[in-house]
C-alpha cells in the first residue's frame, strides 16, 4: 500500500521507518496536511497524520479526489477528522486502540504508535 504521512516530526520518524519494514510505499514528511499539501497524497492509497492535523470536510473531499482511500490517525481518537464527511467520502479510518498503549513507558509509545499505524495499512491491503 503506498502512503503519506504528514506532520512527522524527530521523534516519530525512525519508529515509522522502521515499523514499516518495506511492507509499504510510506512517504515521510513534516508538513502539516492542509489544501496546499493535499499534493503529496496524490496517487496515494492512504494518509497517516496526527492528532494535530484538523481533517475538515473540504479536505477529505480534496483527498478524495486524489484518491485516498484510507486515513490512520495517530492518535486513540478521530476528533480532529470529520468522520461523517469521512464516511460520505468513503474513506475508511483507522486509529491507535487506547489499550494498545497500556503498559508501555512514555519513551516507548512511538514504536506502538508506529506498529499500530503499519497494522492498520496491512489490514486495509488485506481488505479487512
Amino acid at each position: 500500500m503506498s502512503a503519506v504521512a504528514y506532520s512527522v516530526d524527530p521523534p516519530m520518524k525512525e519508529p515509522l521507518a522502521i515499523a514499516y519494514r518495506k511492507k509499504h510505499e510510506i512517504t515521510l514528511i513534516a508538513n502539516s496536511l492542509g489544501p496546499g499539501t493535499v499534493c503529496y497524497a496524490e496517487g496515494k492509497n492512504a494518509v497517516i497524520v496526527f492528532s494535530e492535523d484538523v481533517i475538515t470536510a473540504d479536505l477529505l473531499n480534496l483527498l478524495a479526489e486524489a484518491g485516498v482511500k484510507y486515513i490512520a490517525s495517530c492518535s486513540v481518537n478521530r476528533s480532529h477528522i470529520d468522520q461523517l464527511a469521512a464516511a460520505q467520502c468513503n474513506i475508511r479510518l483507522g486509529n491507535v486502540p487506547t489499550a494498545s498503549l497500556i503498559g508501555f513507558l512514555e519513551s516507548e509509545r512511538p514504536m506502538t504508535i508506529a506498529l499500530e499505524m503499519i497494522n492498520n495499512l496491512d489490514k486495509w491491503q488485506a481488505d479487512r
